[in-house]
Formats: C-alpha cells, structure tokens, sequence
C-alpha cells in the first residue's frame, strides 16, 4: 500500500514492534547492515526529524530495496535474522524496464485518449 519499508535505528523500539510470541506466533527482529557506498541503487532517508515520535529513530527505505540474508538466530522466543543491503537486484529491475519502455512505447492513457 505504500512504497516504504519502516525501519529504526532503536533495538529497543524495534522490539517493542515484535509482539508477543505464542504457539502460532513468533517475534522476529531484523537487523539491517547497510554500506553507504550503495546510496545510489538502496534509498534510504531518516525521518525522524519529521516525525511526531522522533525517539523512534525512524528510517524508511525504498520498497525497491534489495536485502541479502546473513543468518537466523534463535534466541528463546526471538528470531534474529542479520541481513544487508544490496544492489544485486537493481541492474536486473533496470534491465527490465528498459526492455518495457522499447517492447510497449504507448503509455495506457494514449490508448484511452485515441
């Protein structure tokens, strides 16, 4: 429904986020790396300026963003996955789009307006 992913820089608030685990359901937690030499393919921003709960450290990322899995832990009731951000699925989103833009050159709405 919206084009973000909600995410914080407070372990603290992200587990408050989690819940509470039972038979059908279990709290997972993830913690993102993030190299800032990929700030032009994995947008990120921090709003927590612009936020009316500026303590959650609020950071959003493109929906577009790709993340690899590092590793699952288990601890007790808790899912730990450690994943980091990737650009590997960008060239591949480019590469069809690209291939969009030459297969079918008429937008919808020329085909409404014609």
């Amino acid at each position: 429904e919206n084009g973000f992913l909600s995410t914080t820089l407070s372990k603290e608030v992200a587990l408050t986020f989690t819940g509470v685990s039972n038979e059908k359901r279990h709290r997972v937690l993830f913690e993102i790396e993030y190299d800032t030499n990929l700030a032009e393919s994995v947008i990120f921003a921090s709003i927590a300026e612009y936020s009316h709960i500026p303590h959650e450290q609020e950071i959003l990322f493109d929906l577009g963003a790709g993340f690899e899995i590092i590793s699952v832990i288990t601890d007790d009731d808790l899912y730990l996955i450690k994943i980091k951000a990737t650009d590997e699925g960008t060239k591949a989103i480019n590469e069809y789009i690209e291939w969009y833009k030459r297969e079918i050159p008429f937008s919808l709405c020329h085909l409404f307006i014609n």
